[in-house]
């Protein structure tokens, strides 16, 4: 869909602003995650009312071995070092398949809903000590990539330090784990007392250190110390983990075979290989999927979403699947508008942070986002949530509601009130003043869009804001050093988006303290978000634990430190009838393994229809 679709929808929907305040306390914001999250169960969507979704199946028992599945993806990662590249999404999605992390999540099925428990990856098991700042690790019993140079040799200790050694001195994320880099780092030394065991010690009792190692944010992977000067290890790959890449090349596709050495080899996966063809257009996908080249395809929200809707009419034999819902435990994808916070900026005022929040419609802006009342008008149930410092996907009762006032005298701020918005930005002398919006290039086009080009207009109506158009820049070169892992040293609004955050401790630590890989400031918040912090990291117990974390929800939202994106709803995706498990593979948030979808995925034969 064209820009052009959502600068006119967006118009239309303001024109009916009065009938969307009408429907907002019933379709366009129902909240109905209830008892059904204990079940495991998302009863919005079961697809019953509509036909149109998937029925939720696991065929895990069923399941055959062979087949290459085909997919999309929209980027060449940046290398396929992911110790030394800062757990950038685009090399980890690379990287997933073939190295293993030292401990995972546990992921499941939609009748199996995942728990948020930490399970054994490279490393089969753990002890802590009483005091909680002794962790000692036994390696698993695992062999390498049968191909030269590691030629399927044992893996041991002696990898394990080369890692985290690595991961020390140059990983993004290192600040969060080690105590050499930053004070507030938990890890204070790391001991190999024999080839199969390390011991990790603390600085400090830190109850988020297991989600630390577990997350996409900053988990250390298992790589060979033949990496060092044996193979290229920013374009090639020498793994324990499931799969091997077998074929790279730039701007074409990554194909990944069965790795035979896999510990579990005997189990999973299923699938022969996985073939990464990269489409960065989105029409282009929809094509090939329609064509029966590509076994899946995800849309972007809104626009695309419709699409989605006529893709079904018109192969009615393909499966409409929920990817992610309110209140899917273990949260999502983190986006918020970042401001910058260099010395003499508007944005250090937090009259101005509050007026951008109450420029937000969020209502029009999850209807124009997600389409939420087209796909309602198919018979499909819709959830939807604002965000408030948490994402909503974490739901109650970690997710407070600023819609319902749980954020306290702070929840106003999510309000749309343009006019009280414009007499805080006169009163700060910020009305009408010319901003920059930034954003970053991803595949053919810039992260964030179209939405946030809604949004943007939404800070110009009325004049509040002058300039924002979109500064679009490279990924690599230019936005991971100075926005994304800039700590807002830089002008105007930036489009931030930092992945989900599977350990609420991390979420705390990473985005919104100083040392934190996706901190959005190099100086602190306040006092009393930097003690609640330091408090919830040695808190143990879940139930003051959570306790903390609503308190200190409250405190940020009263700094309106940066101004969430304004919600979330029901989202799909499409797979072909022959993707054994396709939309059935559910993980503990976004993305906490890539690989772990994987294993579940099988080629169903008899459903394929395609010729030849």
């Amino acid at each position: 869909m064209s820009q052009e679709y959502w600068q006119r929808t967006l118009a239309r929907r303001i024109r009916r602003r009065p009938v969307l305040g009408v429907m907002s306390g019933a379709a366009l914001t129902a909240f109905t995650v209830d008892c059904s999250r204990s079940s495991g169960k998302n009863k919005g969507t079961s697809g019953a009312a509509s036909g149109l979704l998937a029925p939720e199946v696991n065929t895990t028992a069923r399941a055959a071995r062979g087949g290459t599945m085909v997919t999309r993806t929209t980027f060449d990662p940046l290398n396929l070092d992911g110790d030394g590249s800062g757990g950038n999404v685009n090399v980890r999605s690379a990287v997933d398949l073939g190295y293993r992390q030292f401990i995972g999540w546990e992921h499941g099925t939609k009748d199996k809903t995942p728990t948020g428990k930490i399970i054994p990856e490279a490393a089969e098991s753990w002890e802590i000590s009483s005091d909680g700042q002794t962790y000692s690790f036994k390696l698993r019993s695992q062999k390498f990539d049968p191909r030269p140079p590691t030629s399927g040799r044992q893996a041991t200790t002696q990898d394990v330090k080369w890692s985290l050694e690595r991961v020390e001195k140059l990983h993004a994320g290192r600040a969060l784990l080690f105590n050499s880099v930053d004070p507030d780092g938990p890890i204070e030394s790391v001991q190999y007392p024999d080839a199969r065991t390390f011991v990790i010690k603390t600085a400090f009792p830190t109850s988020y250190l297991l989600g630390a190692l577990a997350s996409y944010l900053s988990p250390p992977y298992l790589m060979p110390i033949e990496a060092e000067d044996k193979f290229d290890i920013r374009t090639d790959m020498r793994g324990t983990g499931p799969f091997m890449l077998t074929e790279f090349q730039t701007s074409v596709h990554r194909k990944y075979e069965r790795m035979p050495n896999f510990w579990a080899a005997d189990k999973y996966p299923f699938l022969d290989a996985i073939d990464y063809i990269n489409i960065p257009e989105v029409a282009a996908a929809q094509s090939q999927f329609e064509a029966g080249r590509l076994w899946t395809f995800t849309p972007s929200t809104g626009a695309a979403g419709l699409d989605v809707l006529s893709m079904k009419r018109r192969q009615p034999q393909v499966n409409l699947n929920t990817t992610y819902n309110v209140g899917s435990p273990g949260a999502g994808n983190t986006s918020y508008f970042m401001f910058g916070d260099l010395a003499g900026s508007l944005f250090r005022d937090v009259r101005v942070r509050y007026a951008v929040s109450m420029l937000l419609d969020r209502d029009l802006a999850l209807e124009a986002t997600y389409n939420i009342s087209a796909f309602e008008k198919e018979g499909i149930p819709m959830q939807s949530a604002w965000n408030g410092v948490a994402n909503a996907l974490w739901g109650p009762p970690k997710w407070l509601d600023p819609k319902k006032g749980e954020l306290g005298d702070a929840s106003k701020y999510w309000k749309h009130d343009p006019d009280e918005a414009a007499k805080l930005l006169r009163a700060a002398g910020a009305f009408g003043t010319e901003q920059t919006y930034t954003s970053y290039i991803t595949g053919s086009t810039a992260a964030g869009e179209p939405e946030g080009s809604v949004l943007v207009g939404m800070l110009k109506e009325g004049g509040h804001f002058k300039g924002l158009s979109l500064n679009a820049i490279d990924l690599a070169t230019q936005f991971l050093p100075r926005y994304h892992f800039g700590k807002g040293q830089f002008d105007g609004i930036a489009y931030l988006t930092s992945g989900g955050y599977p350990d609420f401790g991390l979420y705390i630590w990473n985005q919104w303290m100083p040392s934190g890989r996706n901190a959005i400031r190099t100086r602190p918040i306040n006092p009393k978000v930097e003690d609640l912090a330091r408090k919830h990291r040695g808190e143990f117990d879940e139930k003051a634990k959570l306790a903390i974390e609503q308190e200190w929800q409250k405190e940020i939202a009263s700094e309106m430190p940066s101004v969430p994106w304004p919600g979330t709803a029901t989202s799909f995706n499409l797979t072909q009838p022959w993707l054994g498990n396709g939309g059935q593979v559910k993980t503990w948030g976004w993305p906490t393994d890539y690989e772990g979808m994987t294993y579940y995925y099988w080629y169903d034969k008899p459903k394929d229809t395609r010729q030849g």
